[in-house]
C-alpha cells in the first residue's frame, strides 16, 4: 500500500505530539505521525514531567517561557487536566566557583522577566526545613517552576491533532527512508510506503536509530 502526506513524524511521545498539533494548527497539510508502540509509551512514559523557567542561555529561557503559556493553561486550550503542581525549583550550590555562575544566571533570567531569585541557607531552610545547609552558600528558587503529568499532556496534544485531522498510526513504526540525494521521497513502513517530502525524527532515544535508516 502507498499513500501520501506532506509531513510524517516519527514517533509519538511528547514531541511528536506536539510537533503534530502545532503543525496541524498552523495548516501544514495532511500529516501521518508513525509510532512502533503506544502514544507516550517510549521515553515520555518514564520522564519525571519537569517543567521550568530557570536556564542559562536566553533561547532556553525564551522558549520556556513560550511553553508556560501553555501549560499553565492547558485545560483551558486542551481540556485535559495535566496535573499541573507548581511548587518551584530551588537549585542548591556547595561549590564557590559556581555561585557567580549561577548569580549571572538570575541576572539573565530575570532580563526575561522569570521571577527567579537568590535565597541564602536561611531562607533555603524556610523553603524546606528537610534541607540541610551546613555546607550550602545560596540557591536560586523560581516559584513558577514545577511538574505536569507527561502521559496526560501527550495525550492532550494527541487528541487536538487528531481533532485537526492528523492521522496517528500506533504500532507502526518507520522501518525505512526512500532517499534521492539529501531529500526524503518516503518513510517506509511494514504496512507499505509513505511518499513525502518531508520527515521529522521524534523519537527520543531511539533518534539516533531511525537516522541510520536514512542515512543521517
Amino acid at each position: 500500500m502507498s499513500e501520501r502526506a506532506d509531513i510524517v513524524i516519527i514517533g509519538a511521545g511528547i514531541m511528536g505530539c506536539s510537533v503534530a498539533y502545532h503543525l496541524a494548527a498552523r495548516r501544514a497539510g495532511r500529516i501521518i505521525v508513525l509510532e512502533k508502540d503506544e502514544i507516550a509509551r517510549g521515553a515520555t512514559a518514564d520522564a519525571a514531567g519537569g517543567i521550568r523557567l530557570q536556564f542559562s542561555t536566553e533561547t532556553n529561557i525564551v522558549l520556556s517561557k513560550l511553553s508556560f503559556d501553555i501549560w499553565e493553561n492547558f485545560a483551558e486550550l486542551f481540556g485535559v487536566d495535566i496535573g499541573l503542581h507548581q511548587q518551584g525549583y530551588l537549585f542548591l550550590l556547595t561549590a564557590p566557583d559556581d555561585v557567580p555562575v549561577f548569580r549571572a544566571n538570575v541576572d539573565l533570567q530575570r532580563a526575561h522577566e522569570v521571577p527567579v531569585r537568590w535565597v541564602g541557607p536561611d531562607e533555603i531552610r524556610e523553603l524546606n526545613p528537610a534541607i540541610r545547609v551546613d555546607d550550602v552558600l545560596g540557591g536560586t528558587y523560581c516559584p513558577r517552576d514545577g511538574w505536569c503529568d507527561p502521559y496526560s499532556a501527550t495525550m492532550g496534544f494527541a487528541q487536538a491533532a487528531r481533532r485537526l485531522g492528523v492521522k496517528i498510526r500506533e504500532g507502526c513504526p518507520a522501518v525505512g527512508f526512500d532517499v534521492t540525494g539529501d531529500r526524503v521521497q518516503a518513510v517506509l513502513t511494514p504496512n507499505g510506503r509513505i511518499e513525502t517530502s518531508l520527515a521529522i525524527i521524534c523519537a527520543g532515544p531511539w533518534t539516533q536509530e531511525v537516522g541510520k535508516l536514512a542515512g543521517v
